[in-house]
Formats: structure tokens, C-alpha cells, sequence
């Protein structure tokens, strides 16, 4: 299963990057064609809730109805535990630690993220940057 981390998200609404926005949306149109393909993290979702209301106001209404249809979607929607908090505590990005490791102890093996860097390294369990391309 993939999982999405926030970036994904933000440049399927931010289209100031065309080459992003278009690959986010081709990976949100392959979630909502094969959502037993993925999983959704509320953090994520939350996450991408509070840069919107920050940065992105006026998308607020779109990203409102994406994340809507995101819940209602037939993915996996997952959420951390304890494990997940305990594991990501040390971590120098705990808030990237926490989608990482909830991702993959709920059965997820991919991460799709532009942020690489900040993300732990877990075996098996593959951190994929669909924007590399673009760099």
C-alpha cells in the first residue's frame, strides 16, 4: 500500500509549480481510481488543513471539499497510536517521524513525500519523491 505525506496534497491545490501540481493531481486521481492502493493519515490530513488556513486562505473551501472526499474515499484511513508516538519521540522531526512510522505499521510500504530528508529510515519501507524529476 502507499501512503501520501502533506507535499502531495499542498501541490495538488498549488499550481504556482505546474510540473508539481500535475503530478500530485495524477497521484490524487490514482487514489480516488485504486484506493485499495492506499492509506490517508489524519495527521496528514490535519497537517494540510492547518497550511491551508496559513498560507493557502483562499483555497480553504477546495482543500475542505478534497479532504472530504479523501475521508469518504474507500483508502485506508489510519491514524498513530502510542507505538508510533513512542517510536518517533527521539526523532529530530518528530511530527516526519510520526507519519513514517505510522504508515508502516499500519501496512503501508511506500511514502510518497518530497521530503525524504526529514523522514526516518525504516526497513522495508521506501520513501519515493514523485517530484524528482522535476528538480
Amino acid at each position: 500500500m502507499i501512503g501520501i505525506d502533506t507535499n502531495i496534497l499542498l501541490y495538488s491545490i498549488d499550481n504556482s509549480d505546474k510540473e508539481k501540481h500535475a503530478k500530485a493531481l495524477e497521484i490524487i486521481e490514482d487514489l480516488f481510481n485504486n484506493p485499495q492502493n492506499y492509506c490517508i493519515s489524519l495527521q496528514v490530513l490535519s497537517e494540510f488543513a492547518y497550511v491551508i488556513n496559513k498560507k493557502y486562505r483562499k483555497a480553504r473551501s477546495l482543500a475542505k471539499e478534497l479532504i472530504i472526499h479523501l475521508l469518504n474515499s474507500k483508502a485506508k484511513i489510519i491514524n498513530y497510536s502510542e507505538k508510533e508516538l513512542l517510536l518517533s519521540i527521539n526523532h529530530k522531526n518528530l511530527f516526519d517521524a510520526l507519519i513514517a512510522y505510522t504508515y508502516h505499521l499500519s501496512g503501508c510500504d511506500t511514502l510518497l513525500t518530497e521530503n525524504k530528508k526529514d523522514m526516518p529510515r525504516i526497513k522495508e519501507f521506501k520513501l519515493v519523491n514523485p517530484f524528482s524529476r522535476f528538480k
